[in-house]
């Protein structure tokens, strides 16, 4: 099974306050290995996963302190499912290595939340068995249909999810219920939010223009800005997600486009506020928008905000605002590189540092990126723009989690340059960089420093301003 639930925001921790214990034992059959990992979702990437070693039956067993619910990934060698623990929870755990995914029983607490993702997965998520989960029906439904056919039938998928959870409903815990239906709510919200980007994309492909002011405004009528605040909902990454993209819009849709970020900046500060009160919800978007377009901004225009929040009575957002802290200063422009490394096409293992005395221009991109194919005839563009250049080198870094799929896009795609492979995000040159999503783009100076650790992408001029100021620079 292939994980389904891609969070981008991080989880907001409340509820119980005290240590408990989750035991989790089982068997499984024909084991692939002798042992079996469970990470939580959000594990620091400085903490270890919990092992469970597998005996010669095939039986496990281990235990796993939690003071609040959280989504876990089981892995056994290439087998991945998802569980949902709470505090207390006793799971057995039965399953085949043969037909993993239908083969997966529960039985004891915990046993009813984890039947129905097992089941929930199977009707929507086995996208190996012809399935398409919420994040590939966000890119192949404005492909298909015009975008108001494609909300409803966008509806119509969020709630088929419903009636699969509400016939589970008397079996769930209460709080897995609750949390579970908001999840579904706010993913596909998010699937409506973002459905008229891939249409301007299909668009562009077919030689078409798409213009949001073509877009039904009925097309919106989801969001509803007095109900944006839901303080059930706090714990939920997808609902986060949604209140940062509908801030974007309204702050958008009020203001004359302009490419300086100070200005964008305080802007969408200003829509937060009016939109959101002095709560937690405010602060914790301000936050993931520091996240994202501090790369733009004078170090200035947003160390007030992580100075006020470094101090916040919530531990969460004072965590968030001291990490913030330490990522800039880490990415600040002028900083040299640690050693960072990734593999070629031969399964070298190749050193970015190895390129000092070039310009990099590092493209982080995955063969399931449609935005960031989307970049890579511009990108053959700019390649060509300083082609009688050797002092410019080109590094395009797949994060594919499986090296065939990057080995069958390089084909595809025709990408000329230097062509680098790590198998996902968790890996130290995108964690250096707190990758979250892609496309990414890094500029890196001849003394191996970062001139910009979010650069502007290779359509845009300003790009082509950072490498000539680079190539200047002795």
């Amino acid at each position: 099974m292939k994980p389904t639930r891609t969070l981008l925001l991080a989880l907001l921790c409340t509820g119980l306050s005290t240590q408990a214990q989750v035991y989790i034992s089982g068997q499984i059959s024909s084991p692939k290995s002798n042992s079996i990992q469970f990470t939580a979702e959000f594990q620091e990437d400085t903490e270890q996963p919990f092992i469970a070693q597998v005996d010669k039956s095939g039986q496990f067993r281990t235990t796993i302190p939690l003071e609040t619910a959280s989504y876990f990934e089981l892995q056994h060698h290439d087998e991945v499912t998802t569980l949902f623990l709470e505090p207390g929870d006793s799971l057995n755990i039965q399953m085949s290595t043969k037909k993993f995914d239908e083969s997966l029983k529960y039985t004891g607490r915990g046993a009813a939340n984890n039947t129905y993702l097992a089941v929930e997965f199977l009707e929507f998520g086995d996208y190996d068995n012809g399935k398409q989960p919420y994040f590939l029906q966000i890119q192949t439904l404005p492909s298909k249909y015009e975008l108001m056919e494609a909300k409803s039938l966008a509806l119509a998928a969020m709630q088929k999810e419903k009636e699969l959870l509400n016939k589970f409903k008397n079996e769930l815990s209460p709080s897995f219920y609750q949390y579970r239906s908001l999840e579904i709510e706010y993913t596909w919200k998010n699937v409506l939010m973002g459905m008229p980007t891939f249409k301007a994309y299909y668009a562009e492909r077919k030689g078409e223009s798409f213009l949001k002011s073509s877009i039904p405004k009925a097309y919106y009528d989801f969001i509803d800005t007095a109900q944006l605040e839901n303080l059930q909902a706090l714990k939920i990454g997808h609902y986060h997600e949604f209140i940062e993209e509908v801030i974007y819009f309204k702050a958008e849709e009020n203001m004359a486009f302009t490419d300086n970020s100070t200005l964008y900046f305080q802007n969408v500060v200003n829509t937060a506020e009016q939109l959101l009160g002095p709560g937690l919800t405010r602060s914790t978007f301000i936050l993931e928008m520091i996240d994202e377009l501090g790369y733009e901004l004078d170090p200035a225009v947003f160390q007030p905000y992580l100075s006020e929040y470094a101090t916040s009575k919530d531990a969460s957002v004072a965590q968030r605002a001291n990490t913030l802290r330490e990522k800039f200063e880490r990415m600040a422009k002028g900083v040299v590189l640690p050693p960072l490394f990734a593999f070629d096409t031969k399964g070298n293992q190749v050193a970015l540092n190895s390129l000092v005395g070039k310009v990099v221009y590092l493209d982080l991109w995955a063969s399931w990126c449609m935005p960031c194919i989307q970049e890579f005839p511009k990108s053959k563009i700019l390649q060509e723009t300083y082609a009688a250049n050797p002092d410019v080198v080109f590094v395009y870094l797949s994060l594919d989690e499986e090296e065939d799929a990057w080995k069958k896009a390089l084909k595809k795609h025709k990408l000329d340059g230097y062509n680098l492979f790590l198998p996902g995000f968790k890996q130290a040159l995108p964690q250096y960089f707190s990758v979250n999503s892609i496309p990414r783009y890094i500029l890196i100076g001849k003394k191996g420093e970062i001139i910009h650790a979010s650069a502007p992408r290779p359509g845009s001029d300003k790009i082509r301003e950072l490498i000539n100021q680079a190539l200047e620079t002795k």
